[in-house]
């Protein structure tokens, strides 16, 4: 799929479900096929599926054929400007790619690729599930019968700005990372959905922008209330409320002003003002009963929030 030498990149929907999810590789073998070096990686975790996963390669010119990948997949260049080159089993296509360009391949697409100057590329792979999760919640539609736009080199500062933050959660993963790596994630399978897709029918948010119920909001609460102290995923704390993930953010945020993520946060940050205030607890032990990985995090957490380290905030009592 990606490439490891000339190929442009590509933004083709996935097949049918059966076709790309049960007969692509696994975003972890795509180096077999397209050998780089590889920077850096990070996934949101075996036990979750791995619903999203990313790779950081630096490739040489090369020319390269990969078998269909049964996630979608995006290319975001980082260094090096080249001219790609593509085929997706109908014609070559040919762009000059830029730092800052993203080119997305459907699942279970084959590809061959193409380009002669070195390259440096993040691989961000959203799985299927994922993906036609998100369609048919956001927008009421089959994602089977979507296809991407076939363009190479998208400027799309939204979905880069969305990719980034994801990359950056899922490489250095800290308190509230799977709330937030899965908001992060929806938002951006939304954005790919909805801007770079041909869809058969328009595509209409089928959120009806109504908050929680009373009832869903005192179970919400309750929940994260029980849960400070771990990392929880935003289907955890839907299912409470029995709303899909996907609706659970709208309303959520329609009815407590802030997303998922951000009012988690503010929670484990008031309760760690309260333990440092209150309690003569070791500055480590309160990080870990508030949620957070440890000290140094808290601290950056603490620090970002309200100007002041965790001892400032103590002395002030």
């Amino acid at each position: 799929m990606l490439a490891n030498g000339r190929g442009s990149i590509d933004m083709r929907m996935s097949p049918p479900a059966e076709s790309a999810a049960a007969h692509g590789i696994r975003p972890e073998h795509v180096h077999v096929y397209a050998p780089g070096e590889i920077l850096a990686e990070g996934d949101s975790g075996a036990d979750r599926r791995r619903r999203v996963f990313y790779r950081q390669f630096r490739y040489q010119p090369s020319t390269v054929s990969s078998p269909g990948i049964d996630s979608l997949a995006l290319v975001i260049y980082r260094q090096g400007s080249v001219l790609m080159r593509r085929d997706c089993g109908s014609a070559w296509q040919e762009r000059m790619v830029r730092p800052g360009d993203i080119s997305v391949l459907g699942a279970g697409i084959a590809s061959d690729w193409e380009w002669d100057q070195p390259i440096e590329v993040s691989h961000l792979y959203l799985s299927y599930d994922l993906v036609a999760d998100t369609c048919a919640q956001a927008f009421n539609q089959d994602y089977r019968r979507l296809t991407a736009r076939d363009v190479l080199d998208i400027r799309d500062p939204k979905s880069l700005a969305l990719a980034d933050m994801l990359i950056a959660e899922l490489c250095a993963p800290a308190a509230g990372g799977s709330l937030l790596v899965d908001s992060l994630a929806q938002s951006l399978s939304i954005c790919l959905i909805r801007d770079h897709h041909l869809h058969p029918t328009p595509a209409r948010d089928t959120c009806t922008g109504h908050g929680l119920t009373q009832a869903q909001q005192r179970r919400a609460l309750d929940f994260i209330e029980a849960h400070l102290s771990v990392d929880f995923e935003l289907a955890d704390l839907a299912r409470t409320a029995g709303v899909s993930a996907y609706h659970f953010i709208r309303c959520f945020k329609s009815s407590f002003g802030a997303s998922p993520y951000q009012f988690v946060m503010r929670k484990r940050l008031d309760q760690v003002v309260e333990l440092l205030r209150a309690t003569h607890m070791p500055l480590a032990e309160i990080a870990l009963t508030c949620g957070f990985s440890d000290q140094a995090h808290m601290t950056r957490a603490v620090k970002k929030g309200m100007g002041l380290t965790p001892g400032e905030v103590r002395k002030r009592g």
